[in-house]
């Protein structure tokens, strides 16, 4: 299994649980993560084997840190130079040649997806729909308001298309006319997200397996006080202060699991606001979605499913692009407000109106409603079923 981009416990816990379910059906299992050694070992033990993925310093900038477009993401990670990006993939290649796996699982790895092209072993994905772009000639624009044109953004996936392309070159591999056609090489997708959260609306034949909540975490401890329960999910950021301060004027019973929140704001407001406490361990989700009656948070993709299949409305205020993505789409359903945290008036407005309005809360309701038969724990298990056979097909014609 490999993961290259991203981070965050929706990549690391899935995988995680999957490698168990594999080791125990009889199938060695190597995790290839960047940064494995700077993991928290108590997330990734288990019986199988933990690898660093392979490293390589660019030296170019693709001037792209605020993309507009799937392509724009790669240019910042690997894909912006035709001889770099064909030297990484070597180094992937001589991993998997050293490995020799029968089946590989990518979640979101485009430059180990690539150097896998023409190895032979099983393959497949597994992410977000952020993570596997559709087959499409030309990718939408994620941040349409940036001074970037249709053509500009096309341009960028066409010069991304003929890197990937002489990297295929040198492999003896067919060339492809689309980044997204890279995706569906592999003999099997996996989806994990809903049809209303997917970051490519429209997308044909997805396989879509949902999000399994994260497991484990403390019961959440309520203030005592009276009023509606927010639950809050916040990382520090120029405007965290603000939020915190608006949930804490209101004097409802608020709950904020803020790991990276500085200590003297949180020291500040649990002192002097009785109503607002701070988690110092992880929440277990599950639980403290369904005892809040509304939440608060960035839209990751993991909190923002386990707030829905609660049927709970979010007020919503993005960091990174794939969470704006994702704040946007719960804003279309209806499910919740997406607002802008700089403008202080506008976060008061936001949390009043999601805990006034009862349509946000209808909304979410229905999208509970509408996946209550789902066994996501079963649906991902389906994908270490198709793994075990995938595998042990590879390997019963190569013995």
């Amino acid at each position: 299994m490999t993961w290259e981009l991203g981070s965050g416990l929706g990549h690391l816990l899935p995988l995680r649980v999957l490698s168990e379910q594999l080791v125990t059906a009889g199938h060695e299992v190597a995790l290839v993560c960047r940064g494995a050694s700077q993991l928290d070992q108590s997330l990734i033990a288990g019986p199988f084997t933990i690898i660093d993925a392979p490293v390589f310093s660019s030296t170019e900038d693709s001037g792209y840190r605020e993309a507009s477009n799937f392509a724009h993401t790669l240019m910042d990670d690997g894909f912006l130079v035709a001889g770099e990006l064909a030297e990484r993939c070597q180094l992937w290649r001589n991993l998997f040649d050293e490995l020799k796996p029968d089946c590989v699982l990518f979640d979101h790895s485009p430059i180990a997806l690539l150097a896998a092209q023409g190895l032979g072993f099983a393959t497949a994905t597994l992410g977000t729909g952020f993570c596997c772009p559709p087959d499409a000639e030309r990718l939408p624009n994620w941040r349409p308001w940036l001074d970037r044109t249709d053509d500009e953004c096309h341009a960028a996936e066409q010069l991304v298309t003929a890197n990937i392309n002489h990297a295929l070159c040198l492999f003896e591999q067919p060339e492809i006319r689309t980044i997204g056609e890279l995706y569906y090489r592999v003999d099997r997708q996996f989806h994990q997200t809903y049809p209303e959260l997917d970051h490519f609306p429209d997308r044909i034949g997805a396989n879509y397996v949902g999000i399994v909540p994260v497991d484990g975490g403390e019961m959440p401890k309520w203030p005592l006080s009276l009023g509606k329960r927010i639950f809050a999910y916040l990382k520090q950021s120029p405007w965290a202060e603000k939020v915190i301060k608006n949930l804490a004027m209101l004097g409802m019973p608020t709950l904020v699991y803020g790991p990276t929140l500085d200590a003297g704001v949180v020291e500040f407001y649990e002192t002097n606001y009785p109503a607002i406490s701070f988690a110092r361990s992880p929440l277990c989700i599950e639980h403290v979605t369904k005892q809040c009656d509304i939440a608060v948070h960035h839209g990751t993709h993991g909190v923002s499913a386990a707030v829905l299949l609660a049927g709970k409305p979010s007020v919503l205020f993005p960091i990174a692009l794939e969470q704006r993505i994702t704040c946007v789409n719960i804003h279309k359903m209806g499910a919740g407000r997406l607002a802008n945290p700089f403008r202080e008036a506008e976060v008061l407005d936001a949390i009043h109106d999601v805990l006034v309005n009862e349509s946000y809360l209808r909304n979410a309701a229905c999208f509970a409603e509408q996946y209550r038969t789902w066994d996501l724990f079963e649906r991902l298990m389906s994908v270490a079923q198709w793994i075990s056979e995938a595998a042990s097909a590879h390997a019963a014609q190569h013995s």
